[in-house]
C-alpha cells in the first residue's frame, strides 16, 4: 500500500449536499477500517451543511476540507440547453491547482454510493497516464464524436469516478488546455466536463474493469476486452453504483438499486431528508425502463435464440408503431432522423 491516508475529493453545493452525506456515508461505512482526508470543492455551501459533513467525517474518524472555488476562473464555460448544470459541474478541472500539495486523489461524483473497499485503486502506477476511469458508451452521435475529436473505435471513459493523477495533469498543463475547451464554442454542448477529459487525456487515461462503475440502469456493458471475470464482478461484486441515468433514487418512484441510496441517506443522520416528486407520467416510464433493463441483464441472456429474436422483432415493431403514432410532430426533421435511427437498430426516447 502506497500510503494509510486515502485523498478524496467532490463538489458540491446546498441543493446536492444531501447527495454528498449519502455518498462519503457509503464510503466510510465500506472502508471502516481506512482512513481519509476529503477535499470538498464549494462556493456556496451553507455552514449548517458545512458542519453536517464535518460532523459525518468526524464521527467516522475521518478528515475533511472546504475549499471555496474562485468562479470567475470558469467565466465563459459552456452548458446545454436541456437540463444544464451549473460551473460546479467544471469545479474539477481545477484540481491541480486548488489540491497543489497533493500527488493523486480519487475523485467521486455525488450521485454514487460505495459498496466496497476503495483502497486499492491507490496502488495504480499511474506515472504515464493522467487518470483511471471506466468505460462509457460516449460518444453519441458523429457531431459529438468531432467535437471530442476522437477517431472512430476510439475509446471514451466516464467522468464521476476517477482516480487522478495530479503531477501528470500539472507536467502537461492540463489544467489550461481543459479550460480552453470548456470555453470552446460547440453545438450542442454534450456531456460538460466529461467531453472536456475526453478530448484532453484522449489514449492517455488507464482504463480501469466496470465494477468501478456500474449504473443500475443501464442495459449491457459488452466490450470485447472485458474478461468473463469482469462480467461477474460487475454483477456480484460492484465496488461503486454511479445513479448517472435520468431516473434518481431520491425520487418518489422505482428505480434500480434504489435501496442502497436511502439505506446510507439514513445511517448518514442527514437532517431533513427530502425525496423528490414526480409525476404519474414520470413514475410510469420509470418502471417501463427497469422492466426494459431486467429483462435485457436477466432474462434477455438465458433464452433460446429463436425466442430471443422475436421478442426483439415485438420490440421493434412496437417502436416503430410508437414512432409512427405518437412520435409525429412539426419537427418533420426530427421524425425522419427517429425513422433512420429505427432502420440502424436505435431509439430515440
Amino acid at each position: 500500500m502506497k500510503e494509510e491516508n486515502f485523498n478524496i475529493t467532490c463538489s458540491t453545493d446546498d441543493k446536492y449536499i444531501q447527495h454528498c452525506m449519502v455518498m462519503l456515508c457509503s464510503l466510510f461505512e465500506n472502508n471502516a477500517n481506512k482512513r481519509f482526508t476529503v477535499h470538498i470543492l464549494i462556493n456556496c455551501l451553507s455552514e449548517n451543511n458545512q458542519e453536517q459533513l464535518r460532523s459525518l467525517a468526524t464521527r467516522y474518524n475521518n478528515k475533511l476540507y472546504f475549499y471555496k472555488v474562485n468562479e470567475e476562473i470558469l467565466d465563459g464555460v459552456k452548458f446545454r440547453n436541456k437540463r444544464p448544470l451549473t460551473k460546479a459541474a467544471y469545479y474539477r478541472l481545477l484540481l491541480p491547482s486548488i489540491l497543489s500539495e497533493l500527488k493523486t486523489v480519487l475523485y467521486l461524483d455525488c450521485d454514487i454510493v460505495v459498496l466496497g473497499d476503495v483502497s486499492e485503486l491507490f496502488d495504480i502506477d499511474l506515472s504515464d497516464f493522467a487518470l483511471a476511469a471506466c468505460l462509457d458508451p460516449m460518444p453519441f452521435s458523429d457531431t459529438h464524436r468531432r467535437q471530442i475529436n476522437h477517431p472512430v473505435g476510439t475509446k471514451t471513459f466516464c467522468s464521476g469516478m476517477m482516480y487522478i493523477n495530479l503531477e501528470y495533469w500539472r507536467n502537461h498543463d492540463s489544467e489550461r488546455k481543459c479550460l480552453n475547451f470548456a470555453k470552446k464554442e460547440r453545438k450542442p454542448v454534450y456531456l460538460h466536463d466529461q467531453d472536456v477529459f475526453n478530448f484532453v487525456f484522449r489514449d492517455q487515461w488507464f482504463l480501469l474493469p466496470p465494477k468501478w462503475n456500474v449504473s443500475p440502469m443501464a442495459k449491457n456493458i459488452y466490450w470485447e476486452g472485458y474478461k468473463e471475470f469482469d462480467y461477474v464482478e460487475y454483477y456480484t461484486q460492484p465496488r461503486i453504483y454511479h445513479y448517472c441515468a435520468h431516473i434518481k433514487p431520491w425520487q418518489d418512484l422505482i428505480s434500480l438499486k434504489r435501496s442502497y441510496y436511502l439505506k446510507y441517506l439514513k445511517l448518514s443522520e442527514f437532517e431533513n431528508p427530502k425525496i423528490e416528486e414526480t409525476t404519474t407520467k414520470e413514475k410510469l416510464n420509470a418502471l417501463l425502463w427497469c422492466i426494459d433493463v431486467v429483462y435485457w441483464k436477466n432474462i434477455d441472456p438465458y433464452l433460446p435464440f429463436i425466442i430471443s429474436g422475436l421478442i426483439k422483432e415485438f420490440i421493434n415493431i412496437y417502436r416503430l408503431m410508437k414512432i409512427c403514432l405518437f412520435k409525429i410532430t412539426n419537427n418533420r426533421q426530427k421524425w425522419i432522423n427517429q425513422v433512420k435511427y429505427f432502420r440502424y437498430g436505435k431509439f430515440l426516447k
